[in-house]
């Protein structure tokens, strides 16, 4: 590795301590301070060869990792932060982290599965390895020929579903970045590998937010590829499909960790209507000749385009009552749904389960989750109060405490959320509400309440419950089991160091001291060894103090997430020198 002198003896003395105290597996780092102003060319060249030096050794530790999924997390951020600098090796880095993240033949059952069959359901594992994909995906996004390479990898893996997913992920980063173009274009590929899947159309909404009318394109476009595909009831291709559709002509986006509430989507035109509701009667029409019965079975769906279908396609109605006929049963005198009548049963529908729950014995989940999203807590309380099982009431009891305290905080009654907000006792909840109260008094720029919250959000958070939340009946556990290698204790740390750093350096660096010392704290067992957590908090507080960041990452004893958080130190700095290069490039 190249050798530099660095001329801050006051910092290569803070460094030696940090080395002294900390016993650590790799090379140790020679880059001075981030440089504050453009650099000489020569130095420039410098300090890149010296910063890729760095990452060279880092990577070569990754290879003494036992965990195949933390080698491959940790060589991603690695060629993240290599990226601008050296985009060859780079590549080769993220490539290796793709395979690695990509299951074997035994984990991956869904090998060579044709589109249209049933996704599997991810277990803990399979998410882990998807994050580090997703990862890779997202740092490799705006070279379109690698990305090709790594969808092919995962197509072959993972069959035509994988294909799907990787496109979707594709088109949703391309949605944050604001390139709406290339998001409709990776929406396009997930549908036409496969249409029976969710996650490409899903994307639509987004698309709706910013180009109604490129996002009706997409749909029919959606449509047609669905037409030429035969739904079956076997594979569940026909509920999949019939939920996207109806999430699209009914188009809202809720994302909890972004937005409290659902965001409300302005809806499609005239002609993306009709085409969806001639698509659903050829369908369902098409199914009720696969499977007799069938309408019977599907009524409500069918009764669902009556009210659209007066509006955007009259001349449809002749069809649509020839299967509403075929759908009764015997001595069904019901009246087709108006607008006012569908409100009418869903409100009396929820008011009959909720009265039929309190009067039984054992409420269903699915029904308190229902008065809990309606913000109906008395009722939920009352509906919990019935369980017999302790620890599923103390799990539900918990979150609507953090739902109602949301709901308090978002009126303006932070007193009052506050109150039920020191009761929680699951880091799922303590995660959803500190932010958010934090957050009101950061706003009032009250720094003293900001600081109170901060400690009892610790307090709570380090002693909490990190189990999955609680699901309704009919749904698979694995829908939420966590990535067992992310701690979402140290995360929720990490973040709200993050949160503090716009109003105070030291009180971040006071937080993320707290952040190491909880980690350190872990077992140092081969397993835990592997925990890992969002290190971009590392890469934002070397933004403001690289070398008093540096000596908090040396300071960790994993392997694994010291190695990861160098790596988020690293990433600012070669941010910061790719700019400068690029300033010297211009400028010539």
């Amino acid at each position: 590795m190249p050798v530099k002198i660095c001329p801050l003896l006051k910092r290569l003395a803070a460094l030696m301590l940090a080395l002294c105290i900390t016993s650590i597996g790799f090379a140790q780092s020679t880059t001075p301070s981030r440089p504050k102003e453009l650099l000489p060319p020569k130095d420039i060249a410098s300090e890149i060869n010296i910063l890729l030096g760095d990452l060279h050794s880092l990577e070569r530790e990754t290879l003494k990792f036992s965990d195949p999924v933390a080698e491959a997390l940790a060589k991603a951020e690695i060629a993240d932060a290599a990226w601008q600098l050296d985009r060859i090796w780079a590549k080769k880095v993220l490539s290796a982290a793709y395979e690695l993240a990509l299951p074997n033949t035994e984990q991956s059952p869904s090998q060579n599965r044709p589109a249209g069959s049933i996704p599997l359901m991810p277990n803990a594992a399979d998410r882990s390895r998807l994050k580090v994909r997703k990862r890779v995906l997202e740092i490799a996004r705006t070279d379109k020929d690698f990305i090709s390479e790594l969808v092919q990898l995962e197509q072959k893996s993972l069959g035509a579903s994988g294909k799907h997913d990787a496109s979707a992920i594709l088109g949703d980063q391309a949605l944050m970045a604001g390139d709406i173009k290339t998001a409709a274009d990776y929406i396009l590929q997930g549908i036409e590998a496969d249409p029976t899947q969710i996650n490409a159309p899903h994307l639509i909404n987004g698309i709706a937010l910013r180009d109604r009318a490129l996002a009706d394109n997409l749909i029919l476009h959606y449509i047609d590829e669905l037409r030429k595909f035969p739904l079956n009831s076997e594979n569940q291709s026909d509920v999949r499909t019939f939920y996207a559709l109806a999430g699209l002509v009914k188009p809202y986006i809720f994302e909890p960790n972004v937005n409290r509430e659902p965001i409300r989507v302005n809806p499609p035109g005239p002609e993306v209507m009709r085409a969806y509701i001639g698509y659903m009667l050829e369908a369902l029409n098409n199914l009720e000749q696969q499977y007799p019965g069938y309408l019977q079975m599907r009524r409500r769906i069918l009764l669902s385009l009556w009210v659209p279908l007066q509006q955007f396609a009259r001349d449809l109605a002749n069809a649509f009552l020839n299967l509403e006929s075929r759908s009764r049963r015997p001595g069904d005198n019901s009246t087709l749904p108006t607008v006012t009548s569908e409100e009418e049963e869903r409100r009396n529908l929820y008011e009959k389960h909720i009265k039929d729950e309190l009067n039984g014995d054992q409420p269903a989940v699915a029904t308190i989750f229902s008065a809990i999203s309606r913000g109906d807590f008395d009722k939920a309380r009352k509906l919990i109060a019935k369980l017999a099982d302790e620890m599923k009431k103390k799990q539900l009891s918990d979150m609507v405490n953090a739902e109602e305290a949301v709901s308090l905080a978002m009126k303006g009654r932070v007193y009052e959320a506050e109150a039920l907000a020191v009761k929680l006792t699951s880091a799922n909840s303590i995660i959803r509400v500190y932010p958010m109260l934090i957050g009101k008094c950061f706003a009032k720029k009250d720094q003293i309440c900001a600081s109170t919250l901060v400690n009892q959000a610790l307090r709570q958070v380090k002693i909490s419950d990190t189990s999955p939340p609680i699901v309704p009946e009919g749904i698979p556990a694995s829908v939420v089991t966590n990535d067992q290698r992310l701690d979402p204790i140290l995360s929720f740390i990490g973040k709200l160091a993050i949160d503090m750093l716009p109003y105070s350096s030291d009180l971040a660096f006071d937080v993320v001291n707290e952040l190491v010392s909880t980690a350190n704290a872990r077992p140092t067992d081969s397993d835990q060894e592997q925990v890992v957590f969002d290190t971009n908090v590392f890469k934002q507080l070397a933004g403001k103090d690289e070398m008093r960041t540096q000596q908090v990452a040396y300071s960790l004893r994993s392997p694994v997430q010291r190695v990861l958080a160098l790596t988020a130190v690293y990433q600012s700095r070669a941010k910061e020198l790719a700019g400068q290069q690029s300033q010297l490039t211009n400028s010539r």
